[in-house]
């Protein structure tokens, strides 16, 4: 038995030559199993109610409008036609599953006529089955209809599925039919959900740069603000700075100026101190020379009256 690796491997990456080479070796039963295997959320029952951790995109991937496509493209319209306003067997349907024509005799008036008989023809127990599924639900254009069917959009793509790939109607031809319509109705499937989700991954890359580049620019536009504003403070700074320096400097202006005029002040002050001290020193000079002059006329004065005394007593 192939394994379920391989074939996605097969189905992925193999050109359609190949793939149609190969598959026509393997049965319909072991491709459904294989790509169920991969995909548990595609079976119904307990087995996949059971299966834990397991993320189904029928309920969170696909919206209404794609699952109702589901149905009426890949299980509706691959098993009926649409004639007026009402939908038949598609030919090769009731070709696979032919009628079965019944010879009953004709009731009447409450008493059976046995040589009367009637030919009755009833449909084939699958198509009676496929028909019933069809009624119970309800389409409205390209959605299900208010009601049962849309409450249930999530499960009746995989309950259309499960009706295709477990009728056993006990005949190998039409069982083979109904598998090989589920088949392509599940690759269906998957190509839609690997499709949408490729769609979405993509979207979400591209939101997720745009959300980036949004981001880095509030993040450049703040830096940018914050820098002006850093600008402002230091323009601010510098300006209280130099308004400082520019007061120091008229304040020592001033003060220089206060210290040259004391010091112009002191030193006329002590030009004068040093004029009056000359000045006092010439009076002191002059009053010397007066003072020896005194002495000396005085001085002759007395060798005056000395010699005259002399000459007297001689």
């Amino acid at each position: 038995m192939i394994s379920p690796e391989f074939f996605e491997v097969i189905r992925t990456r193999l050109c359609p030559e190949l793939k149609r080479y190969i598959f026509q070796y393997i049965d319909i039963e072991t491709r459904i199993q294989m790509l169920l295997e991969k995909r548990p959320y595609f079976i119904t029952g307990s087995t996949r109610l059971l299966i834990a951790n397991q993320k189904n995109p029928l309920y969170s991937l696909l919206n209404s409008y794609q699952l109702a496509t589901i149905y009426k493209e890949g299980w509706l319209k691959q098993l009926f036609d649409l004639k007026s306003t009402k939908w038949y067997a598609k030919p090769e349907l009731t070709r696979v599953c032919p009628s079965d024509l019944i010879i009953t005799p004709l009731f009447g008036n409450g008493a059976i006529n046995l040589g009367v008989v009637r030919e009755k023809d009833y449909l084939h127990p699958v198509i009676t089955t496929l028909t019933q599924f069809r009624r119970n639900i309800k389409m409205n254009a390209n959605a299900f209809s208010r009601g049962w069917s849309a409450n249930n959009e999530k499960s009746i793509p995989t309950a259309a599925l499960s009706l295709l790939l477990n009728i056993n109607a006990f005949d190998i031809d039409i069982n083979y039919y109904l598998r090989k319509k589920g088949f392509r109705l599940l690759i269906a499937m998957i190509k839609l959900i690997d499709r949408t989700q490729y769609k979405n991954d993509k979207q979400n890359k591209k939101w997720q740069e745009i959300q980036n580049r949004e981001c880095m620019e509030r993040e450049d536009q703040l830096s940018k603000a914050v820098a002006k504003k850093q600008a402002v403070i230091a323009a601010k700074q510098e300006k209280a700075v130099a308004k400082a320096t520019k007061k120091q400097a008229v304040i020592a202006a001033k003060q220089e100026k206060a210290v040259a005029k004391a010091t112009k002040k002191q030193a006329v002050i002590a030009a004068k101190q040093e004029k009056a001290v000359a000045k006092a020193a010439k009076a002191a000079k002059k009053q010397a020379v007066t003072l020896e002059k005194q002495d000396k006329a005085e001085k002759e004065r007395v060798i005056q009256q000395r010699r005259y005394k002399l000459n007297i007593i001689a």
